[in-house]
């Protein structure tokens, strides 16, 4: 008998009958089914919980799509569609988000999916079935519909979607853009759409067959709605912004080649300059919207990479791995880093992956070509004027003084006239060896053997991809760079690995890691002009056969000759020798490690915690072996070859290599708590806050030791006497010469701070943001109220445009903001206290005793440096986005600047470091977009940044040295003036009697060149502005074909001024004329010539004053201003849409060519350029870059 059970799930026997084992394994089976559908609930629950309450007529999609992200939190990610520019009316009440956007798609061909907190709008696909009932639909159909769609040119819209209104049947265009589709009602209405363009809807009533269908084209492919600023601690949507912030995608990032992140903004951001006026060699100063500090390295922005300052080399950032970089320009935007953020934050973003993405690889590959410097463009005299001019000298009795030492080394024209003077040459002989030298030039030995095409290339490898429950970035990168001196390169490897793992359905752990290590070879010192290499150009460093040949250096040959009388090593100095010789090399290591949880307490309510780790070494290694000039010339200079001296005495430096030592480290931490709180309610009301605490140390070592004896194989060295001195070859006492001691340098520097920031948002109109600070640290004042300072901002956001009653169709965005509040300034050297170095005994040999002194007087009363900004800015957007743009004015004033602060003499001290200057300042910063064209293939693009920056010295102290500052163009601060203000004495011009150069003397004309330079008032020295320019901007005109994009940058600095190079005729250096401005082929020669030139006669013997006069006058001053071409840029796309055949997805070519100097106007009627008035022998770079990925 049957018996009909009403219960659900299975009959109670049947487990019972199971074995036990089994049973459990059933349970357990069970419920994990059951977890799973607990969890896959919760992930639909979590998503389509969200709720939409919103009552408003004609309400347009990019309003709708607002409002969905404020009420939800749900970004949306939209293609050109139909939905844009369409109303709608909404009547939600509590309606769920998925509901609301079926509202919003039904009737189209689009679809939506959710993917984390986005919802991703595209157009959907014609599915099997849709086709299946289009076949059978054209069969019960009679009307045969055809066309072609084409853009407005008439170009064919292959793949185009055609769609029947309310109907299943679809059909896509071919190659030529044409369709044909079967079986539809006469009275249909047809959708057209395609990717980029606008859709179209046609009503077949009454149509004339076959079609003719135009799309009108739309901006971008996809837009994102929502854009976001990076602070460092937050992200801030643009919309709600009150800061002034400059966001720089990947694509203007990737505009350039190189392997310089820094570098890549280069004259592209509104208010950043880069002047190569910078105090450090090579270096080229940064500056966001000027400088309000006294110290160089105070004055940059705070670089910010993921989150944290970055504390080593910015060089060593791999670009590749960058994936957006935010500027903080403002108060209100970067008053949240307090006293780090007075000069402005640059905060690096570097790419992650996706979750559920699959895995993508991109492979990039970039190589930068350049030749040879040309050096015969350096503005210098040729090898016969030398001659000439050395003959003159020698004439006068120049070099006199050379012929007779029996050391110093002469010139070798004196040389030769000597000789023939001696009668050991003939008057033929002579000539003939003088015509040699005319007819020679060192810079064709130095092209040959010392310089080379430069060649620097980099490759990078990139893995990305994620599940629904973690994301992943993994890339490494090689650079390697040759730069144009031989045996000098630069190497450096990267790798890093970023990790998102979702551990609870509340709870998000984020690791990242990063390794750099880099290999610099400093081994050229054959560089034209500079080091050791400082003799006339009528010197060859080669011989016929290829063979090295000596030059002066300490020594003149012939003492080099008969020294020693063979016991002492070969005491020549060969340049090409050194060349091959030269063993320098540094290394550096860097680790960064970081973790970041997060954990969402409530839906509105946020806790994270980052902890960052980071350590650096870089160690120099230097060896100088046995044959190098540096080793030779120790071991001889303190050779003893008196007979009676003993074996050990006879050479107190071993014979062997010389090996130098010295490593740095840096290691710091971070750790940082925040908790993060947004809410919107009503509709109308957004609340926003971020709070917490963060703590972070730097430590800093150095050592440095120097061994002797060094064998290279057996790394074996010799111990020597560095506390005794030792008489050496030419009679004097010295100590062999140490360069450390064995000593151990270190600095620890400890930060803590506590920080909040807040927005309040109403109706999307108005929006008010604050943020206050507490900065403290070890290193500011004795007592611990006094090592902190509180640092604040608020801003302002007012949407005019979102107002009921403005109705502008011409300029539909338009906000303003305004901001102020302060910032500080803390990367200095200066203490509290009283600080002494230690010093070993060996360099105290008189008592042998360790010492110390004191390195830096401390003040107590030292505090941050305050920089207090307002900033007001305009937002605007023209209809269609044809123009659209910023315009921003600012005033800063930096106060409590440390600089030097003059003491009673009585106390032994001339000077302190204290906070007792101030620099006030203002400008403007303006950036403008134009699309001037907008077609399907044809595109044209401008983007335009306009900035000035002027400010000046407020409060100072200190008594300035106006002549010092004159003669070297110092950073001497003057009340009243710019920092980097360039004077220069009055210029009367040349006397017409004979040449000279006259000034200002008493309110006279005069040639008392001592007094001029010794005693000159500041009222009677010319104050011309600012050495740096206080206007630049750029302009990028991009136009766009198809896949080809074309770029030119050009840029323009105004308002300043620079010097033109020290010039002087009156060399009388006995090695002879080094280096001698071709000038002097100007100079003046005979009455008549003052009319046209400013170059004073030559004459012997000449006063030094008359040449220190002449640079430093007015003379010597040109106006800076001008306008450059700074690059050419051509890109090309392909993408795998477009040719289904391709193995990838897209592959990116780019060429890039810069440093043109290419100079389309200058205010100077000189032929020197602004930016490298000493000749610009760099040859034009040639870029080439690849990007391809899977």
């Amino acid at each position: 008998m049957y018996k009909i059970s009403t219960r659900y799930g299975m009959p109670r026997g049947y487990l019972i009958k199971l074995p036990v084992i089994k049973r459990k394994w059933l349970m357990r089976v069970n419920l994990i089914i059951l977890l799973l559908i607990t969890t896959l609930m919760q992930v639909g629950a979590a998503t389509f919980a969200q709720k939409v309450t919103l009552k408003e007529n004609g309400l347009t999609m990019e309003r709708m799509f607002k409002e969905i992200r404020k009420q939800t939190g749900y970004d949306v990610l939209m293609r050109n569609t139909s939905l844009k520019g369409l109303k709608v009316n909404a009547n939600f009440q509590d309606t769920p988000l998925e509901k609301v956007m079926d509202f919003l798609v039904q009737g189209t061909n689009l679809t939506y999916s959710i993917e984390e907190k986005t919802i991703v709008i595209t157009e959907k696909s014609p599915s099997f079935i849709d086709r299946a009932r289009n076949v059978i639909s054209n069969i019960v159909r009679d009307l045969t519909v055809k066309g072609k769609v084409t853009d407005q040119d008439g170009k064919p819209l292959p793949n185009a979607s055609i769609r029947v209104k309310g109907r299943s049947a679809v059909t896509n265009t071919n190659q030529n853009g044409e369709f044909e589709l079967k079986g539809v009602d006469d009275d249909a209405v047809l959708l057209v759409s395609y990717v980029g363009f606008k859709p179209l809807e046609i009503s077949l009533k009454d149509a004339l067959m076959p079609l003719e269908i135009k799309l009108n084209i739309q901006t971008g492919e996809l837009e994102e709605v929502k854009v976001e600023y990076n602070t460092g601690y937050q992200k801030i949507p643009k919309e709600r912004a009150t800061g002034s912030f400059v966001f720089i995608d990947s694509a203007t990032i990737n505009r350039r080649v190189g392997g310089n992140i820094l570098a890549r903004l280069k004259n592209l951001v509104p208010g950043l300059l880069f002047d190569k006026s910078s105090t450090e060699a090579g270096k080229e100063r940064l500056q966001l919207r000027g400088m309000y500090s006294f110290s160089e390295s105070m004055a940059i922005p705070l670089i910010v990479v993921d989150n944290f300052p970055y504390e080593g080399d910015i060089n060593n950032i791999n670009p590749n791995d960058v994936e957006n970089i935010t500027i903080l320009r403002d108060a209100a935007a970067a008053s949240i880093w307090g006293a780090k953020a007075g000069n402005g934050v640059i905060v690096i973003t570097t790419k992650q992956g996706k979750f559920n993405q699959k895995a993508e690889v991109s492979i990039t590959s970039t190589i930068s070509l350049a030749g040879k410097p040309d050096l015969f463009k350096l503005p210098i005299v040729s090898s016969d004027v030398i001659v000439d001019l050395e003959q003159f000298l020698y004439e006068r009795g120049t070099y006199n003084y050379g012929l007779s030492d029996p050391y110093i080394p002469v010139s070798k024209v004196a040389l030769i006239l000597d000789e023939l003077k001696a009668g050991k040459i003939s008057d033929e002989e002579s000539e003939r060896q003088l015509n040699i030298l005319r007819n020679t030039d060192i810079r064709n030995d130095l092209l040959k053997y010392s310089y080379r095409n430069s060649v620097n290339q980099g490759h990078a490898l990139n893995i990305s991809g994620g599940s629904n429950a973690i994301k992943y970035f993994i890339s490494a990168g090689y650079n390697k760079d040759l730069t144009s001196l031989k045996r000098d390169d630069n190497t450096r490897f990267t790798l890093s690995s970023n990790n998102t793992i979702q551990l609870a359905k509340n709870l998000e752990m984020q690791t990242s890691v990063n390794f750099i290590s880099g290999q610099i070879s400093n081994n050229n010192t054959v560089e034209y002009g500079k080091g050791t290499l400082n003799v006339p150009n009528y010197y060859n460093l080669s011989d016929a056969e290829g063979n090295s040949l000596s030059i002066p250096y300490y020594f003149k040959q012939s003492f080099l000759d008969t020294a020693g009388r063979g016991k002492l090593l070969d005491w020549s100095y060969r340049p090409l020798d050194e060349l091959r010789n030269n063993d320098n090399t540094l290394r550096s290591h860097t680790f960064i490690g970081r973790v970041n949880l997060k954990f969402n307490i409530l839906k509105t309510l946020k806790l994270s915690a980052d902890y960052q780790y980071s350590k650096g070494t870089v160690s120099n290694r230097t060896y100088n072996s046995i044959d190098s000039y540096f080793t030779r010339d120790l071991i001889n200079m303190f050779s003893n070859l008196q007979a009676n001296v003993s074996s050990d005495k006879k050479y107190p430096v071993p014979m062997s290599g010389i090996l130098d030592l010295t490593n740095s480290e840096l290691s710091t931490q971070n750790l940082r708590s925040n908790l993060n709180f947004n809410q919107s309610w009503c509709n109308r009301h957004e609340l926003n806050f971020t709070g917490g605490a963060e703590l972070s140390e730097k430590k800093t070592s150095f050592y440095a030791n120097r061994s002797y004896g060094y064998n290279k194989e057996l790394s074996v060295t010799s111990n020597v006497d560095f506390i005794n001195p030792y008489p050496t070859y030419y009679g004097f006492l010295f100590q062999i010469p140490d360069i450390g001691g064995n000593k151990i340098n270190s600095q620890n520097n400890r930060f803590v701070a506590l920080y909040a920031n807040s927005s309040y948002t109403y109706n999307n109109k108005y929006t008010i943001s604050g943020s206050i600070r507490k900065d403290a640290a070890n290193l500011l004042g004795v007592n611990t109220n006094q090592r902190g300072r509180p640092f604040w901002s608020t801003g302002l956001l007012w949407k005019i445009s979102q107002e009921q009653w403005y109705s502008s169709a011409i300029l539909p965005s338009l906000s303003t903001r305004m901001s102020f509040g302060n910032g500080g300034n803390t990367r200095f050297n200066g203490s509290a206290l009283t600080t002494i170095n230690y010093l070993p005994s060996s360099l105290n040999p008189s008592i042998n005793l360790p010492s110390a002194r004191i390195s830096g007087n401390g003040n107590p009363d030292l505090r941050w440096e305050k920089v207090a900004q307002l900033n007001i800015g305009i937002d605007f957007g023209f209809k269609n986005d044809i123009v659209s743009g910023s315009i921003e004015y600012y005033k800063k004033k930096s106060t409590d600047v440390l600089a030097f602060r003059p003491l009673d003499p009585t106390t032994g001290i001339l000077s302190i470091t204290s906070n007792s200057a101030s620099i006030k300042g203002s400008g403007i910063d303006l950036k403008v977009n134009a699309n001037l064209i907008r077609s399907t293939a044809f595109n044209w693009y401008l983007a335009g940044n306009f900035s000035t920056a002027k400010f000046l010295v407020n409060e100072y102290l200190y008594e300035q040295d106006l002549t010092s500052k004159i003669l070297n163009g110092t950073l001497d601060p003057i009340k009243g003036y710019t920092p980097y203000l360039l004077t220069s004495y009055k210029w009367m011009g040349l006397d017409p009697k004979n040449g000279d150069p006259q000034g200002v003397l008493d309110g006279q004309v005069s040639k008392d060149w001592d007094k001029i330079t010794n005693s000159t008032p500041f009222d009677g020295i010319v104050k011309h502005g600012s050495g740096v320019p206080t206007s630049f901007g750029n302009l990028v005109n991009s136009i766009s074909y198809k896949s080809f994009t074309f770029s030119a940058n050009l840029i323009y600095k105004f308002n300043y001024y620079f010097k033109s190079p020290q010039y002087s005729a009156n060399q009388q250096q006995q090695i002879g004329i080094t280096s001698l401005s071709d000038e002097y082929n100007k100079r003046w020669q005979a009455q008549g010539d003052e009319k046209h030139t400013n170059v004073p006669s030559f004459s012997y013997p000449t006063p030094i004053s008359r040449d220190i006069f002449f640079n430093s006058s007015e003379a010597r001053v040109e106006k800076g201003d001008h306008i450059r071409i700074d690059d050419f840029s051509l890109s090309y796309i392909i993408n795998k849409s477009a040719f289904k055949m391709l193995p990838f997805k897209s592959l990116g070519l780019t060429a890039n060519v810069s440093n043109l100097n290419l100079i389309l106007w200058k205010a100077t009627k000189t032929d020197l350029d602004p930016e490298n008035p000493g000749g610009n022998i760099a040859g034009k770079i040639v870029s080439l870059a690849a990007n391809i990925i899977f």
